[in-house]
C-alpha cells in the first residue's frame, strides 16, 4: 500500500508541521509493556522546554514558534494501551494527532472538544464522512497512516501476525519496541 491520502480533519492542522512520533500497540499487552509505555510517555510529555510549556499554556500552536524538538504524538488510540497514552497526552495538553479508522466526526465527541478548541488535538480521517464503523481493512489503513506519518515510530505491544505486526511488515519501516 503506497500513496498519499486525502484527509478530512478537525482541529489544528499545523500540528502536522511538528516532529511527529508514532505510537502503535496491539490489543493484548502485559504489565511490563504497560510500564515501558508509561516510562516512554513521561519522557515525551516531560520533554517540553520551558518556552514550549509556556506556549502550551497559552494554547498558541503556531508552527513558527515551536522549537524543532517539539513533538506531536500520532496514533489511532484504539487499543487499551493506546487509549492510556491518549488520556495522558490530553491531560498534559500535549500536541496529539488522532487518526480515525472511520469517517470524520460530524460533531466531535464532547470529551475532545476542549482539546480541539485548545489547539493541541488534531483528528484526521482518510475515509468518507458517512463511514461510521471501523472494519479490519480500515484499521489497517489507519495504522499504516500512523506509521507513514511518523518521523519515529514506537510500539508498545506487538502480537505476532496481529494488525500492528502486519502493518509494520507492509510498510517495512524501523521502529522501537518499548
Amino acid at each position: 500500500m503506497k500513496g498519499d491520502f486525502r484527509f478530512d480533519h478537525i482541529g489544528n492542522i499545523e500540528l502536522l508541521d511538528l516532529n511527529i512520533v508514532g505510537f502503535l500497540a496491539s490489543k493484548i499487552h502485559d504489565d511490563n509493556q504497560e510500564q515501558s509505555t508509561q516510562q516512554w510517555l513521561y519522557k515525551i510529555i516531560g520533554s517540553k522546554t520551558p518556552q514550549n510549556e509556556y506556549l502550551s499554556q497559552k494554547n498558541d500552536f503556531s508552527h513558527k514558534r515551536f522549537s524543532e524538538k517539539q513533538t506531536a504524538v500520532i496514533s489511532g488510540f484504539q487499543s487499551k494501551l493506546e487509549k492510556t497514552v491518549l488520556d495522558e497526552l490530553l491531560k498534559h495538553k500535549h500536541p496529539t494527532i488522532m487518526v480515525l479508522g472511520r469517517g470524520i466526526y460530524e460533531t466531535p465527541p464532547q470529551e475532545y472538544q476542549a482539546h480541539i478548541d485548545g489547539g493541541y488535538l488534531l483528528i484526521l480521517s482518510p475515509f468518507s464522512q458517512g463511514v461510521n464503523h471501523t472494519t479490519q481493512s480500515q484499521a489497517f489503513v489507519r495504522n499504516y497512516i500512523v506509521a507513514q506519518k511518523s518521523n519515529e515510530l514506537f510500539v508498545g505491544s506487538l502480537s505476532p501476525n496481529g494488525m500492528v505486526d502486519k502493518v509494520l511488515k507492509e510498510i517495512n519501516t524501523s521502529y522501537t519496541q518499548l
